[in-house]
């Protein structure tokens, strides 16, 4: 009982004699305890600041629509029309995707690293990421109101790393979002195209049949040329007997008067005498002429309607060029009208269009961060706690000590 008493009387008793001086002069006396201490503190702070920034710490984009004609090339008038709020609804969504951003991750886990990123991008975590997406809207015109752009923001890693992120995440998402559109386009093309092929058959028996405009015109042109060989054999016969009889030059049997004109007017007439009396010169020529003949169109007027009704089922541009001069057309106009928009049709799917759906108004950028004023607030911070930390436990061993029991005097 009289040591318990002893003990609280003289730390009690410490205490009332402890001024601001004395504190002063027991940490002079462990200076360089304390500057140790305050050292580590600084130094722990400075690997603090390799390790990492702050959690807090955001690496923000901004990305905004494109005005329509940046990618009006895909659009299809009547068939697939995109609007600005289709591209921008679009474009959330696949900025949005996890997916994305863990390949954005993954892909520059290799990119070459300072001092100061190395260690972040080594301990990167995809689900220690956070990715803030915050759509800003605009009015279109009176009443429609849709996102106008996205600002994005990214924690959870170095700044720097986070804007390479933001940077990757972007162009996957963009070029996610192109390929979708042009799927969807391709699909609606494809079904246009089913659609005018279908009302072309359906509307096939009310028209003339290509086919059998094709099957007419052999026909025609397999019969004029019989009639040509026909006339060649004929022609052949009358040279014979030309030769023969010795007759050149034309016989004036072939020569007839025409008594209203006077009997010196004279007509050639071919009709109604032998093809000899031509004479074996000028049969010789017609042979030459018919036998180098590649073709017979003109012998007949058939040959051109037909080929006119061709043209105008195939598009061709002589036969749109009819269909304009408004000329009797013997076809049924809806027909003609989805033969042309299956050609249409199909050249459109032939090449894909060049188009943007993206434009970056703010670059993804570490923001207000450093990393040599992280590094300096570390520093000081850690100094601090450091000399704090020494001064709390060299006061805590001066209370202790004082607590304890001092020897007593021998008398």
């Amino acid at each position: 009982m009289t040591t318990e008493t002893s003990q609280t009387g003289g730390f009690a008793s410490l205490l009332e004699e402890w001024s601001l001086g004395r504190v002063a002069y027991e940490m002079a006396r462990r200076k360089n305890w304390l500057v140790v201490a305050a050292s580590t503190g600084a130094i722990l702070g400075a690997l603090a600041s390799i390790w990492g920034p702050p959690r807090a710490a955001e690496a923000t984009a901004v990305y905004r629509d494109t005005p329509e004609y940046a990618f009006s090339a895909v659009q299809l008038p009547e068939i697939f029309n995109l609007t600005q709020r289709d591209v921008m609804l679009q474009l959330g969504r696949e900025l949005a995707m996890r997916s994305h951003l863990e390949s954005a991750v993954d892909s520059i886990k290799s990119d070459s690293a300072d001092i100061f990123t190395a260690v972040p991008k080594w301990t990167l975590d995809s689900r220690q990421i956070k990715l803030r997406l915050d759509g800003v809207v605009a009015k279109r015109g009176t009443t429609e109101e849709t996102v106008a752009s996205y600002r994005v923001g990214l924690t959870g890693t170095h700044p720097r790393v986070g804007a390479a992120i933001l940077s990757r995440l972007s162009e996957l998402a963009h070029t996610s979002a192109k390929a979708k559109l042009m799927s969807n386009r391709k699909s609606v093309i494809d079904l246009e195209i089913a659609r005018a092929t279908y009302l072309i058959s359906a509307t096939r028996s009310q028209s003339k049949n290509k086919a059998l405009l094709e099957q007419e015109l052999r026909a025609v042109r397999l019969e004029l040329k019989e009639k040509r060989e026909y006339r060649i054999a004929t022609l052949k016969e009358a040279l014979q007997v030309a030769t023969a009889v010795g007759l050149d030059k034309p016989s004036p049997a072939i020569f007839a008067n025409d008594p209203s004109k006077g009997r010196s007017q004279q007509n050639f007439d071919t009709k109604n005498v032998p093809l000899f009396l031509l004479g074996s010169e000028a049969l010789k020529e017609q042979i030459k002429v018919l036998e180098g003949r590649r073709q017979d169109d003109h012998e007949d007027e058939r040959v051109s309607e037909i080929v006119r009704d061709l043209d105008i089922l195939n598009g061709t541009p002589e036969g749109e060029a009819v269909r304009v001069r408004g000329d009797a057309i013997p076809l049924d106009a809806t027909y003609l009208n989805n033969i042309r928009r299956l050609k249409l049709l199909k050249q459109i799917d032939a090449g894909e269009p060049t188009f943007q759906l993206l434009e970056v108004e703010q670059p993804p950028s570490p923001g207000d961060y450093s990393d040599v004023g992280n590094m300096l607030w570390n520093i000081l911070r850690g100094f601090l706690l450091g000399l704090i930390a020494a001064v709390v436990i060299a006061l805590g061993a001066l209370a202790l000590q004082a607590s304890l029991p001092r020897p007593s005097r021998p008398a």
